[in-house]
């Protein structure tokens, strides 16, 4: 079984900001998020024998856990959690920080490249979607056939 988490609600989030490997801190909505996840996985499994978290490195995803962890009753995640790179969310470069209205202004035509063809379009000092994919491609072939 595998089950996706995203992290919880940031301040960056509320804003409009894209994030990408910068960090924004978890807003109360974001933990409380993670307070329903960790009651989601109680009810999922009893162990955690067979339970492995495969998970970004970036503070925003770490501080997430960390909520879920120390509001799990049956088990506890500390030690079955592995940090990638690989997982790094997807890179904005040098619009990390910023409003898709800031970026329209800022950055226009690299922006207007980018609706042209988000999958290809590699934003400066960050990746396309499809250098995303193959990232994660990566990633999900190895695990799955690790398993197998």
């Amino acid at each position: 079984m595998i089950i996706i988490v995203r992290h919880g609600q940031t301040i960056w989030n509320i804003l409009k900001k894209k994030q990408g490997h910068k960090n924004s801190k978890l807003t109360n909505k974001g933990k409380i998020q993670g307070l329903k996840v960790a009651k989601f996985l109680d009810k999922k499994f009893i162990s955690n024998d067979n339970f492995i978290i495969y998970a970004s490195p970036i503070k925003r995803v770490v501080d997430y856990i960390s909520i879920i962890d120390k509001n799990l009753k049956y088990f506890q995640l500390t030690k079955k959690v592995k940090y990638l790179n690989s997982l790094k969310e997807h890179k904005f470069g040098k619009w990390e920080g910023k409003t898709i209205k800031e970026i329209k202004i800022k950055y226009k035509d690299e922006f207007l490249s980018r609706e042209k063809d988000k999958w290809n379009y590699k934003i400066p000092n960050g990746e396309s979607y499809k250098i995303l994919h193959v990232k994660l491609n990566k990633f999900l072939k190895k695990k799955i056939n690790y398993r197998k």
